[in-house]
Formats: C-alpha cells, structure tokens, sequence
C-alpha cells in the first residue's frame, strides 16, 4: 500500500515538474516570436539580417525576468529586448562591439 502512494506521488511530482518546464519553455517561445515580429514590424529590420534570436531567464525583477538576446548581421552589438507589462516590447539594454553595455533609460 505504501509502495502505491510513493509510487503515485513520485509521478505526480514528475509530472508537475515536467509540466512547469514545458510552461518555461512555451513562455520563452512565444517573447522570441513578439520581438521578432516587433524588429520586422515596428523596426523595419529585413528578416534575413537577423541572425539570431534566444530567449534566456535573466534573473531580474518582474518583467525582465526573460530576455531576448538579438543578433543582427553586420551589426557588432547584441540587443536586449523584454516585454512590457502593457504588452508592447521594449529594449533593455545592448551590448556594444567592446563588450559595454548600454542599458536604455
């Protein structure tokens, strides 16, 4: 009897973990996708200069916990872009060319 309920706990504790990962994952996901339709909508950036997109947790407060790393070619910075509480995409800092970084205002 015992062996079922660690055996269901463990399983629900599995699932539940796996279950937060997969939300994590979907979240990081979905910013890729808004800053990329924001640089190609709202910054007129051609699609095929973007080199890279990476959504990463930035361990800062509220919505600057995930950020988006963009790298765009024949560009030497590295962008770094959030979303807003209001919805909208915003940046919050780039990186230059000699590894300073720019945190916008």
């Amino acid at each position: 009897m015992k062996k079922k309920i660690y055996t269901s706990l463990s399983i629900s504790v599995i699932i539940i973990i796996g279950g937060w990962f997969l939300y994590i994952d979907s979240k990081k996901e979905q910013l890729e996708e808004m800053v990329y339709e924001h640089l190609v909508e709202n910054k007129q950036v051609p699609k095929d200069e973007i080199m890279s997109i990476t959504a990463f947790n930035a361990n800062l407060p509220n919505e600057k916990n995930y950020l988006v790393s963009v790298k765009i070619i024949n560009d030497p910075n590295t962008y770094y872009y959030y979303r807003a509480s209001n919805g909208s995409i915003a940046l919050e800092s780039y990186t230059d060319e000699n590894n300073v970084e720019h945190v916008s205002p």
